[in-house]
C-alpha cells in the first residue's frame, strides 16, 4: 500500500508524494482492485523510446536527470556530450 500526502507548494499548486509504503493487510489480499492502466516497463539497458515518449513530459525530464540514462547517453554530469578518443586519430602518415 502507498500512503500519499498533499502539499501546496509556493506557486500554489498540489502535489502529491509518497511518504509510506506498506504491505497489503491480509484481509485486503484477495480484495485488490483491477488496474486501471496496464503495467509498462523501461528499461535504461534496452530503451524502448516509444514508451519514453508516451511518459508526460516531467516523467521524461526526471528520467533524463538521472545519472542513468545520462551513462546510457553516454553524456557527463553537465549535460556536455563525452568525449571519445578515436583509436584511429593519429598524426601518423601512411
Amino acid at each position: 500500500m502507498v500512503n500519499v500526502t498533499h502539499k501546496i507548494n509556493s506557486q500554489g499548486k498540489t502535489r502529491a508524494n509518497i511518504s509510506g509504503l506498506s504491505p497489503l493487510p491480509s484481509a485486503l489480499k484477495n480484495a485488490k482492485p483491477a488496474p486501471v492502466h496496464a503495467n509498462r516497463i523501461f528499461n535504461l539497458d534496452d530503451p524502448d523510446m516509444a514508451i519514453f515518449d508516451s511518459f508526460y513530459e516531467y516523467l521524461q525530464e526526471q528520467i533524463k536527470k538521472s545519472p542513468e540514462w545520462k551513462a546510457a547517453r553516454n553524456v557527463n554530469m553537465d549535460s556536455e556530450p563525452a568525449k571519445k578518443e578515436d583509436p584511429f586519430d593519429d598524426d601518423v602518415v601512411f
